[in-house]
């Protein structure tokens, strides 16, 4: 790369030199969708492995981390840019990426070594902040989803070093990815060294079982999003969810040998009080880390008063009658031993209402929120 000089007090995100998604339209993405405002590097039915990874998109996105411009990304979704963590560091986790980095790259020798699996969006529940109704891959899409699926797997993972799986459905409730992780072998992903499983937990005892012995010997992390802590909160946010199994699945979870746990919330209007609680409860079941999220509209986009509808649920935003009271809730030094890295006890992750906790606004929109 021309011109390009290597800024050791400089923050570098790590995703686009090692990061790959798989949509279910078959777009490939270096980053979680609404982060980097959906920019594909190609996509995996219409281009090769090389037109995609080392494609023209992809250098442009690995450009614009190198020049510091992050013209890509969302600053107003991604958890990370403003409180330089995860991708965003100073040095990379690999070698190679860091090599790639110090030396300017646009073009890698190595494929992507953490990909996500997010190209069926199959799910036991419909939690009204990710859809309007249970789906289920059709037997017309099943084919299809399979297909993206050898192919990932025949062309993709030669050097992947981290499964995620899902960010579109649920690992178990998904048959495509329940086929993946019961048919897995070494010689399909030689150098995976941990598998992370994104999951509303209610299937987990009934599935665990039928893994093939290399998958669960790499599962390394289990994040279980319950978005309440409550039974009643839970009903409305995990449309279709059984409070009681949940806690049947979190203990069983809670009592896996070399299986990190986590539990995930996304706040809004109707949850946001109860993030304390929360906390503790997490914490009861010996979870490793909680991670907090804001409430996107981008997947109800284009559907008739999405927005509206959005922004009664979205508290994040300064327009909501309830904003102050999350910012005060937010603000507690409840949190302070979560959030402190050096801390011992349970970690936490505010994503993006890190800024709220330090009078920084993250609104997207500029409406007013209907009464």
């Amino acid at each position: 790369m021309n011109n390009y000089k290597y800024d050791k007090e400089k923050y570098y995100c790590v995703r686009p030199f090692d990061h790959l998604q798989l949509m279910d339209n078959g777009e490939l993405l270096s980053c979680c969708p609404p982060w980097v405002n959906h920019y594909s590097i190609g996509n995996i039915n219409k281009q090769s492995y090389e037109e995609t990874w080392n494609g023209h998109q992809a250098q442009e996105f690995r450009r614009s981390i190198l020049d510091g411009s992050y013209k890509y990304c969302n600053e107003k979704s991604c958890p990370h840019l403003y409180s330089k963590t995860g991708p965003l560091a100073k040095s990379a986790r690999s070698k190679e990426v860091q090599n790639d980095i110090l030396e300017g790259k646009l073009i890698l020798d190595h494929g992507p070594q953490e990909i996500q699996f997010c190209y069926d969006k199959s799910c036991n529940l419909s939690c009204p902040s990710c859809r309007d109704e249970t789906i289920m891959v059709s037997n017309k899409d099943k084919q299809m989803y399979l297909d993206m699926q050898d192919k990932l797997q025949s062309d993709y993972l030669k050097d992947a070093l981290e499964l995620v799986i899902t960010g579109s459905g649920d690992a178990f409730g998904s048959p495509i990815f329940r086929t993946f992780l019961q048919t897995l072998q070494k010689e399909q992903a030689p150098k995976v060294q941990s598998i992370i499983l994104l999951t509303n937990g209610l299937l987990i005892t009934k599935y665990w079982d039928s893994l093939s012995s290399f998958a669960k010997e790499k599962i390394k992390y289990i994040s279980i999003s319950i978005d309440a802590a409550t039974k009643e909160t839970y009903l409305l946010n995990r449309r279709g969810g059984d409070w009681e199994l949940l806690h049947k699945n979190l203990k069983f979870v809670q009592q896996l040998e070399g299986v990190s746990f986590g539990t995930s919330m996304v706040v809004q209007n109707n949850n946001f009080r109860e993030i304390k609680d929360f906390i503790k409860m997490s914490e009861s079941y010996n979870v490793q880390h909680v991670q907090l999220q804001i409430i996107e509209p981008d997947y109800h986009f284009g559907k008739p008063n999405y927005l509206e509808t959005w922004l009664l649920k979205a508290v994040h935003e300064r327009a909501h009658k309830n904003h102050n009271e999350l910012i005060e809730v937010v603000k507690d030094c409840f949190f302070d031993k979560y959030l402190d890295a050096s801390s011992d006890c349970m970690s936490m992750t505010m994503g993006p209402l890190i800024p709220l906790r330090y009078g920084n606004d993250i609104s997207q929109h500029k409406y007013n929120t209907p009464a």
